[in-house]
């Protein structure tokens, strides 16, 4: 999904990114509200797609902390170059790559010492101080009402709900149920989903991938090892094979600026000017006829031989000549 693309604008791009953050479907409405009064056909084109695929205030499923789709299009973009080799290559370095991730995951997660990764700390310490400025109302032994100077929320420990929404889809409790756990003495910990503890992180990528090793030594069934798998028919396409997807309807397309390289000058130094390759070819022929001629009228002035005339021109032209050609054709970018 491209609005930008499709409707050729950008002015509802504040109003359409706070209406897919927001929690609450009363901060959803009135943001969304704003985008149909900017404009109507951007409204409708986002209602028919399905609010519920961009609005975290209509899903209605556990979305945690995703809210893309992407990862067919970045594990591409990791493989954009492997793609150009052969299918073996291309094999090879995606289970390299796999190798080294599952490795550098694997010991993230040995190393914590905390029951959360890094970033899951690091965001449950920072709602925890803003918790502990809150006031929190008990309504039975699960239910609280916290008054934060703005949205209140009313939270159920039971049910791991509350009304600002963000506990119930990230799994992650919000600032009001973390101030309802300390009024209580409860371990925050508690109430943070299995999926986001260390436990689970090294869970995931517990399994090893190793190389394939040297196929003279692969131990290979004899039924399979006397098939013969002949390769699918292909009629090779004329030139250069693709190594970018197709964009998809609505996607923008970034056209690439081809700048023309200047063509190259070359420098006169007798005049100091700069001519091209055809204005020098003139310049010396000109000249050349102008020594030519010169050199004539100097040896039948001195009464020289015809012989003796042809072999002086001769000498004088070819001295001229390297002369000329070394100043004329001297290059200078």
């Amino acid at each position: 999904m491209n609005i930008q693309a499709k409707f050729k604008t950008d002015h509802c791009y504040s109003e359409y990114f706070l209406a897919v953050k927001f929690y609450r479907m009363s901060d959803f409405l009135h943001h969304f509200e704003k985008i149909k009064v900017k404009d109507q056909a951007i409204a409708n084109y986002l209602e028919e797609i399905g609010i519920e695929k961009w609005s975290c205030a209509n899903f209605s499923a556990i979305r945690y902390n995703i809210m893309t789709g992407n990862n067919a299009e970045s594990f591409n973009n990791t493989s954009r170059d492997a793609r150009k080799y052969p299918i073996t290559t291309l094999a090879e370095f995606l289970r390299y790559t796999l190798q080294t991730w599952f490795f550098k995951r694997r010991t993230l997660a040995m190393e914590s010492n905390k029951p959360l990764p890094t970033k899951i700390e690091k965001k449950l310490e920072d709602r925890i101080e803003a918790a502990k400025t809150l006031i929190v109302q008990p309504l039975s032994h699960y239910e609280f009402y916290v008054m934060d100077g703005d949205r209140d929320g009313q939270v159920t420990l039971q049910t791991k709900t509350c009304s600002c929404r963000r506990f119930d889809l990230t799994s992650l409790p919000c600032m009001h149920a973390l101030a309802a756990t300390l009024s209580r003495g409860i371990n925050p910990y508690s109430l943070c989903s299995w999926y986001y503890t260390v436990d689970e992180w090294l869970y995931s990528y517990a399994e090893t991938i190793y190389p394939v090793g040297n196929e003279e030594e692969w131990a290979v069934p004899d039924d399979i090892s006397r098939r013969m798998v002949e390769p699918p028919p292909y009629k090779p396409k004329a030139g250069r094979p693709k190594t970018k997807r197709t964009k998809s309807k609505g996607e923008k397309i970034i056209m690439q600026r081809h700048f023309e390289i200047p063509s190259k000058r070359y420098r006169n130094f007798d005049c100091k000017s700069k001519h091209s390759r055809n204005t020098i070819e003139k310049i010396y022929d000109r000249r050349h006829d102008e020594i030519s001629s010169s050199s004539v009228n100097d040896a039948m002035v001195l009464g020289s031989s015809e012989k003796e005339t042809k072999e002086r021109v001769g000498e004088r032209e070819r001295n001229e000549e390297f002369k000329g050609a070394r100043g004329i054709f001297s290059l200078r970018y």
